[in-house]
């Protein structure tokens, strides 16, 4: 019997799941559902070089016909049906063995928000944004987050006019303690951007933006990126747990309330050992999860390679891709497994990052250090990436 996965979410978690699964051996059917019309792509540049119009996508360049995925694009969920084991699409319905739920987050909106008010989540919302950004614009942020920071950047190199408003008192709430985001101030300052804390907006108009405290800004553009939470609504009355915020409540493996069900990515939550609470966190290292992946995921199909004695705890995050760093004893290759030694260009399981610098994963008793230059399209798989790694024992 054929078995297939089903991947539910064409963004960085979904591609690294379906690359992790081939690079592992998986044989059977493989299915990246993607609700947009693009291939998929690193979300971050959508904020910089493709706003700023120094690149016209941000796309990931990997042969998925080579690797044997279907990518059924421009097909958003709309059910699932854990009984079936079916997800049901806006075209189709797809049958599983696997289903692995990586939809990622929802930008949120303000009450009475117009359709004219621009949000950045998508290509498709950059691409609109950058053409709204004409020198002179009188330009409106509401959110002084990371968002809101890195579009008031483009936009005052642009020649626009901005001004960003933020509810809370400082800039970065949530992200940063207070004492911190108000050093944010003076940058905000020296980019002349006009900063105002402490105050939310109370209504929209066709030219103009109302704050609380009775302020009328003019606007010709106005971006709101006040943040997002997970993209689960379709899920409702499929059984999957969701937690209080909406983010699918996975175990410490990322099964999402069955055997044969996964979740990774900005829209789950997964216990924390070390902070002893369950943990949601939108960040680009965060969707490399399914490198942590362990056997129940990847055994169906599979042709494992050499054995490789883990130990410790699985890491929900998978590895670091911070500079130097070195990951959890497992990240290597999360499913218990390692290539032939010495790998020639890539590390066990094929782990990769978009760092630059000097990565380390550690699979016991094995060290592999992996060292590249920044942009080199490490992520992409196959033959593109030309890192080399150098396997070394350790001395404890």
């Amino acid at each position: 019997m054929v078995q297939q996965i089903v991947v539910v979410g064409a963004g960085l978690a979904g591609m690294q799941t379906v690359l992790a699964l081939r690079e592992r051996g998986y044989q059977g059917r493989l299915a990246l559902v993607g609700a947009e019309p693009q291939e998929p792509y690193d979300r971050p540049p959508l904020s910089k070089d493709v706003l700023l119009g120094k690149a016209e996508h941000s796309r990931f360049e990997v042969d998925y016909a080579g690797l044997g995925v279907d990518l059924l694009l421009g097909q958003r969920a709309v059910a699932l049906d854990t009984a079936a084991r079916s997800v049901r699409t806006e075209e189709q319905e797809l049958g599983y063995d696997r289903l692995v739920l990586a939809t990622g987050a929802r930008p949120l909106t303000l009450p009475g928000q117009p359709s004219s008010a621009h949000l950045l989540r998508t290509h498709a919302d950059a691409v609109a944004l950058r053409a709204a950004l004409r020198f002179g614009a009188r330009v409106v942020i509401v959110g002084a987050g990371w968002i809101g920071a890195e579009a008031a950047t483009v936009a005052r190199q642009l020649g626009c006019r901005v001004t960003v408003v933020e509810a809370a008192a400082t800039p970065l709430p949530g992200a940063l303690p207070s004492e911190l985001g108000e050093r944010m101030r003076a940058w905000y300052a020296q980019a002349g951007v006009d900063l105002r804390t402490g105050t939310g907006v109370s209504g929209f108009s066709a030219d103009a933006v109302r704050l609380a405290d009775g302020t009328v800004l003019p606007a010709d553009v106005v971006l709101v990126g006040i943040g997002a939470r997970p993209d689960t609504g379709w899920l409702e009355g499929s059984g999957i747990p969701l937690d209080p915020r909406g983010a699918i409540a996975a175990d410490d493996r990322l099964r999402a309330g069955a055997e044969e069900v996964f979740a990774v990515g900005d829209c789950v939550s997964f216990p924390s050992a070390r902070y002893r609470t369950r943990l949601t966190v939108h960040h680009w290292d965060n969707a490399i999860q399914a490198r942590g992946w362990r056997r129940p995921m990847c055994s169906a199909g599979t042709r494992p390679t050499t054995r490789c004695p883990t130990s410790g705890r699985s890491s929900s995050a998978g590895w670091s891709s911070t500079p130097g760093s070195t990951g959890p004893a497992t990240s290597c290759c999360g499913a218990g497994t390692r290539t032939p030694s010495p790998p020639p260009t890539a590390a066990p399981g094929g782990a990769r990052c978009g760092c630059a610098g000097t990565c380390r994963w550690r699979c016991w008793p094995w060290t592999v250090r992996v060292t590249w230059p920044r942009g080199v399209g490490c992520w992409s798989g196959g033959p593109r990436w030309t890192a080399t790694a150098r396997p070394t024992r350790r001395s404890s």
